[in-house]
C-alpha cells in the first residue's frame, strides 16, 4: 500500500471518529431532553425508581434500599411512571436547570463507562428527589379542601 493511500485510509477513520462523536452528541442531546421531560412530569421517587429499573434493569429490592421503602412501593413507583400521563401529560413541576444538568451528567457517566454510583447517590438523595418534589405543584384533585 502506498504512503498516499494509507493517508486517505486515516483520513476516512478521522471522518468516522467524527461520526461518532456526532452520533453521541447526538444521542446526549435526545438523553438529556428525555429526562428533562421526566423530571417535569414524575416524582422524585418515580424519577428514581424508573430510570434505575428501566435504563439500568435494577431488581425492585435493590431500589427499594436505595429509596429507602420496600420493594412493593418501588414496584409500584416504577408503574406510575409508564403510566400514559408521562408522554402526555402535564408538567408538574418546572425543571430545575442545575439539577438536570447534574442529572444528566450523571446518567451519561452511567450508561457509558458503567459507573453508576454517582447516579445513584443523585438519585437516593434529596437533591434530586427533593427538588422535583419541592417544585411540584400538586393536581387540583389531591388538595384537601379547605375549611369554611
Amino acid at each position: 500500500m502506498d504512503p498516499a493511500d494509507r493517508a486517505d485510509l486515516a483520513d476516512l477513520a478521522d471522518l468516522a471518529d467524527l461520526a461518532d462523536l456526532a452520533d453521541l452528541a447526538d444521542l446526549a442531546g435526545t438523553i438529556a431532553e428525555m429526562l428533562g421531560v421526566l423530571l417535569a412530569r414524575l416524582s422524585g421517587g418515580e424519577l428514581a425508581a424508573f430510570l434505575l429499573r428501566r435504563a439500568f434493569d435494577y431488581p425492585y429490592d435493590e431500589i427499594a434500599r436505595l429509596l429507602r421503602t420496600s420493594a412493593v412501593n418501588a414496584r409500584q413507583l416504577v408503574r406510575r411512571a409508564v403510566v400514559p400521563r408521562v408522554a402526555h401529560g402535564p408538567a408538574r413541576a418546572p425543571v430545575e436547570p442545575t439539577v438536570h444538568r447534574h442529572l444528566v451528567s450523571a446518567f451519561l457517566v452511567a450508561a457509558r463507562e458503567g459507573e453508576i454510583g454517582a447516579l445513584e447517590a443523585l438519585l437516593a438523595s434529596r437533591g434530586v428527589r427533593g427538588a422535583v418534589d419541592a417544585t411540584a405543584v400538586s393536581p387540583p384533585w389531591s388538595r384537601a379542601p379547605r375549611p369554611a
